[in-house]
């Protein structure tokens, strides 16, 4: 393999993950603008999500999940158009280091079980699904 070729793969891959994740916290802020949190919501207290109805935990906890999945899909994309290649691998390894990322902030939180399930769901999907628009829009 070319050392070219091996650098721009290395570097698909961070600049995929790091606009990934620059889409992730800027969707997921604008999320918490559009739909505030309740006057009532401590994200603090490892309880919370037990005091309340699931309906309001999925409005809370829905826009996250989108956010995951709009910074995978992003990161997936500018990973495959970066590394120029046929192969979704720069778009996986993309989807996997965000996904690990997304691990430590479900950690550091409290969130109920069905959230993390869904949650490790909204990575390496989102950017395979790049990596094919990738390749489309690299076709065009």
């Amino acid at each position: 393999m070319d050392i070219y070729k091996i650098i721009r793969f290395v570097i698909a891959i961070a600049a995929g993950t790091f606009l990934g994740g620059l889409f992730l916290m800027a969707f997921q802020s604008l999320a918490q603008t559009i739909w505030p949190l309740p006057y009532f919501f401590d994200p603090f207290d490892k309880d919370i999500y037990s005091k309340i109805t699931f309906s309001e935990s999925l409005r809370i906890l829905l826009p996250i999940l989108a956010a995951y999945f709009v910074g995978s899909l992003v990161g997936g994309f500018f990973s495959g158009i970066l590394s120029r290649g046929t192969s979704p691998y720069a778009s996986l390894i993309t989807g996997a280091l965000l996904m690990t990322f997304g691990i430590f902030i479900l950690q550091a939180n409290h969130y109920p079980l069905w959230f993390e399930i869904l949650a490790l769901c909204m990575f390496l999907p989102p950017a395979w699904l790049g990596s094919v628009l990738a390749g489309k829009a690299k076709r065009m």
